[in-house]
């Protein structure tokens, strides 16, 4: 996809980056985009390197664009799901690993012969120290499979545990399988994955 060639070809080193969805010259995210794909592409600024930055209103779903000309915006009711998700994910990134750590892009393989689908998904991780962090998003509004090459522990392991700090779920892996055919991810529409990576 386009995303991941820009992410992967990027001439601007990634830190110096600023990302942002929303701000006050455009529509509003929750409103341009939808709900799930808003909070898909939150996932990914607030998960990517670079200055991240998130709009007033924003974080509780608002629907309507301000004009930088009036002073009062209309009262909105808070959109329930999106500041649960916002509240989560920015709890999630404030990781030093996001934000210390060393960033990789990942390739995503096809699950299956002649399954397309792994090109919808955008997958990158973070180390710091003993820390691992995995992401993975389904940009697409279809369900998507597909296979990510993890790199290997830095320490000897034969079962790594994958704590899906979204959702908190939990996913054990085999090693052999994540470093041979590699990690099956299966994504609904705009769905995501930020995984905690727990060698044993």
């Amino acid at each position: 996809t386009e995303l991941r060639e820009h992410l992967g070809r990027s001439i601007v080193p990634p830190a110096r980056l600023v990302r942002f969805i929303e701000n006050h010259d455009e529509a509003r995210a929750a409103a341009a985009f939808g709900r799930e794909q808003s909070m898909a592409a939150a996932t990914m600024v607030a998960t990517l390197p670079g200055l991240r930055l998130f709009h007033d209103g924003q974080l509780e779903g608002k629907l309507v664009r301000l004009p930088v000309q009036l002073g009062r915006e209309p009262d909105e009711v808070p959109d329930v799901e999106i500041s649960t998700f916002y509240h989560r994910l920015l709890t999630i990134s404030n990781s030093t690993a996001f934000h210390e750590g060393t960033w990789s892009l990942l390739k995503a393989d096809p699950a299956w012969e002649g399954n397309p689908s792994y090109q919808n998904l955008l997958s990158w991780t973070w180390n710091y120290e003993k820390k691992q962090k995995i992401v993975a998003v389904n940009f697409a509004p279809n369900a998507s499979q597909g296979r990510l090459r993890l790199p290997a522990p830095g320490v000897p392991v034969t079962i790594v545990r994958l704590h899906d700090e979204l959702h908190d779920t939990e996913y054990i892996g085999d090693l052999a399988e994540l470093q041979g055919p590699g990690l099956y991810v299966e994504l609904g529409p705009w769905q995501a994955h930020i995984f905690d990576v727990i060698a044993d």
